[in-house]
């Protein structure tokens, strides 16, 4: 899995020819690392590989921090 910062929101390709995932907790981005995003794939069989590789860190629970500060970041939206 190759992370970067990513051009495009959600899945897809960018005007360059080169193919993102930009995980997200509701309309949040996902920061899978510091300062970083997305993930980069070579083609649409990467892409589907990615997605199976972070369906099993979900379910591994290695994305729980992850995920727990973007629930965090938006609950501290409401009410305000």
């Amino acid at each position: 899995m190759g992370l970067v910062r990513s051009p495009v929101h959600g899945c897809g390709k960018s005007d360059e020819g080169d193919w993102f995932i930009s995980p997200c907790y509701g309309r949040t981005p996902l920061e899978l690392s510091p300062g970083l995003n997305a993930i980069k794939c070579v083609d649409v069989a990467d892409v589907a590989k990615n997605f199976s590789k972070l369906k099993t860190l979900a379910d591994e629970g290695k994305l729980d921090d992850v995920l727990m500060e973007a629930a965090i970041t938006i609950r501290s939206r409401f009410g305000k």
